[in-house]
């Protein structure tokens, strides 16, 4: 099966990556995380996620915010965008907003506004999730990420996005960063590219 084969992929990814340049393991953790997450194995996500996040240290900031941008997605359980909702642990969801903002930040100084402005939308989620309803302060919160995404959108002129992703909806794979927040992978001319 398709399952099966992309398992003994990441396999085969992780083995050689012990033996190829650091950026390459980076991409291989991003990769495995994204594939542990969608076969629904959480604790794996979170753990490649992590080691991307420590290898990525002495590389560009564009391999930092790949693996910050997994580990975020582990953490909350879903990948960015995704319209399902939350059923995570509130420990998990608070860390999960830490890795965002730090992404959010760390996209901020590159200048990457579309980058931003997803980040902002799943903060935005992210904190309607953990909020209690007696808390006017945090609904503000979770309302001006949303806004702010809402901003990001239209300021980069993602009209497809300004209009009806706001609240989660399916998100691009490319990265304005140069690198594919799906698979880590770098890119070239601001595409994704196949071959790290």
């Amino acid at each position: 099966s398709q399952t099966r084969q992309r398992a003994g992929g990441i396999v085969a990814i992780l083995e050689l990556s012990g033996r190829v340049a650091r950026s390459a393991q980076v991409a291989a953790h991003v990769r495995a995380s994204s594939y542990s997450l969608d076969s629904g194995h959480q604790t794996d996500a979170v753990a490649h996620a992590r080691t991307a996040l420590e290898l990525s240290h002495s590389l560009p900031d564009s391999y930092r915010l790949a693996a910050l941008l997994a580990l975020g997605q582990a953490l909350a359980g879903r990948p960015m965008g995704e319209p399902s909702p939350l059923f995570r642990e509130p420990d998990q969801l608070r860390d999960a907003v830490w890795v965002y903002e730090s992404s959010f930040e760390l996209a901020g100084e590159h200048g990457c506004a579309r980058e931003r402005a997803r980040i902002a939308q799943e903060l935005g989620v992210l904190h309607w999730a953990l909020l209690d309803e007696s808390n006017e302060d945090a609904a503000k919160e979770a309302r001006g990420w949303l806004l702010r995404a809402l901003e990001g959108f239209r300021a980069t002129s993602d009209r497809k996005r300004s209009m009806s992703r706001v609240w989660p909806a399916q998100g691009d794979a490319s990265s304005s960063l140069g690198v594919s927040t799906t698979s880590g992978t770098p890119a070239s001319d601001g595409w994704a590219s196949s071959s790290a």
